[in-house]
């Protein structure tokens, strides 16, 4: 939620519309809550691999579908977060790969998940 205000924000302010905000803060405190948010994201899919991981069996490639994307998803936000320096081009590539990989995981996961409860 507080990326999309930030983002208002910010929208407003290079419409001409007044605030206190200057936009160079609004892109801050923006770039922060979205950090977070991709962080949180990630995480979640990882952690719901463990899921897949203690079935055994075929659900381990599920948890190794998940457990990827999100490894990956996570290195590139955090290299993000600590300002490493990854080429432009490479951190596009991975952070496409994580997401991509992470709605293919969960469209094949989730039903498999739900049809073994």
């Amino acid at each position: 939620m507080a990326e999309n205000v930030y983002t208002l924000r910010l929208l407003r302010r290079l419409d001409g519309v007044g605030g206190d905000d200057a936009p160079r803060s609004l892109a801050m405190w923006m770039r922060s809550s979205s950090l977070v948010k991709w962080m949180a994201l990630f995480a979640s899919t990882g952690v719901l691999s463990t899921m897949f991981f203690e079935r055994g069996g075929w659900n381990t490639l599920l948890g190794v579908a998940y457990a990827l994307p999100a490894g990956l998803g996570l290195t590139a936000v955090a290299s993000e977060a600590g300002r490493l320096r990854i080429t432009p081009v490479v951190f596009e590539h991975m952070l496409r790969a994580a997401f991509v990989g992470q709605v293919v995981a969960l469209l094949v996961g989730l039903p498999v998940a739900a049809s073994q409860l």
